[in-house]
């Protein structure tokens, strides 16, 4: 089963490397794919360590609220 502090865990390798790639320059449009670019690599390579898409639904919703942040609605 999957808990909050793993998936949260996510989330915080997200943004890390976000920023190790330079999440802050750019467009809002470049940031977001940098961030979509990360997210589609984690759910490469650990999709099978969460339970029915549980990895999947986090990141999409990650996502989403990323480009809410970013003014690209």
């Amino acid at each position: 089963m999957t808990t909050l502090k793993e998936i949260t865990a996510v989330g915080i390798r997200l943004e890390e490397a976000a920023t190790r790639l330079g999440s802050n320059t750019g467009t809002p449009d470049e940031i977001y794919e940098r961030y979509l670019m990360i997210s589609i690599q984690i759910l490469d390579s650990e999709f099978d360590q969460y339970p029915d898409d549980a990895l999947e639904m986090f990141l999409r919703d990650f996502l989403e609220n990323k480009r809410r942040d970013l003014k690209l609605d």
